[in-house]
């Protein structure tokens, strides 16, 4: 049995697969994303958000994904002078999969790291002022300045 949670001020797991179906527009029950209609279930929503460490980015550009490829597989349809392009619709999943992955607060973090060498080769702290790193080895270092 599959289960349909839609609760955006439920908490955990049922909070996690509210926001996945927020972000893909599979928030009403029974007029689902896919193509013939349904929904994603919490189990398969809860499926994405694990292989996504639950972060709801990228869980969502999973399902967008697996959007994309089951709207490829439909032919667009043409009766008269009515059209449907199926295939646009697995374009713009796929569009919409790499903005939720490049988006991530995971993906594009930048850091910054001040580093300060403390060891015998250093311009900018003596020699003697290093303490011992308790290295083994025994053998000579040369130190080349850069010019």
């Amino acid at each position: 049995m599959t289960t349909f949670t839609y609760d955006l001020s439920a908490t955990g797991n049922d909070l996690l697969v509210s926001k996945v179906r927020l972000a893909i527009g599979d928030s009403n029950e029974g007029v689902g994303v896919r193509p013939d209609g349904s929904n994603f279930s919490d189990e398969e929503i809860l499926i994405a958000l694990g292989d996504a460490g639950d972060n709801v980015n990228i869980a969502s550009s999973i399902i967008c994904n697996w959007l994309a490829t089951a709207f490829a597989q439909v032919a667009d349809l043409r009766v008269g002078p009515r059209s449907e392009s199926l295939s646009d619709i697995s374009k713009a999943y796929k569009t919409r999969a790499d903005e939720l992955a490049g988006g991530s607060a995971t993906s594009r973090m930048t850091y910054s790291l001040g580093v300060i060498r403390k060891d015998g080769y250093s311009d900018d702290i003596p020699s003697d002022r290093v303490s011992e790193t308790g290295s083994d080895y025994e053998g000579s270092f040369k130190y080349v300045r850069p010019a």
